[in-house]
């Protein structure tokens, strides 16, 4: 017998985590993946475009303020976008309004008939 689900359950603290720790490893591939132990591309590229300025020091503090960056980004859409859509939260409220009538239906229908069992207000319905 299958059952519904609110949601996913214990796996959504577990996605976040997840979410959250794949920015900052991505951005370090980036900044170190090179080719036989040499520097990256993008490293190579920041270097030589002014080697006074970028030094490894300014590019690590590059590749951190990205990362923030990145992380604002993902937090700010994820805080903008509702978890669950407005239809779904409305027809979650009219399922239990039907619930709550049928069951007070019912407990009218036992007060009513004076109904000893659950069987007997099903057969009466």
């Amino acid at each position: 017998m299958s059952e519904g689900a609110n949601g996913i359950g214990n796996w959504t603290p577990i996605m976040e985590f997840v979410s959250m720790i794949c920015i900052p490893v991505n951005i370090a591939v980036v900044y170190f993946t090179g080719a036989n132990g040499e520097k990256s591309e993008v490293v190579k590229s920041l270097e030589v475009s002014n080697s006074e300025y970028w030094t490894i020091a300014h590019i690590i503090l590059l590749v951190v303020a990205i990362e923030h960056g990145l992380l604002f980004l993902k937090i700010a859409i994820a805080t903008a976008i509702s978890d669950v859509p407005k239809g779904v939260v409305a027809d979650e409220f009219k399922r239990m309004k039907i619930m709550d009538e049928a069951t007070k239906e019912l407990l009218e229908l036992k007060v009513e008939g004076d109904h000893e069992t659950y069987d007997e207000i099903l057969a009466k319905i």
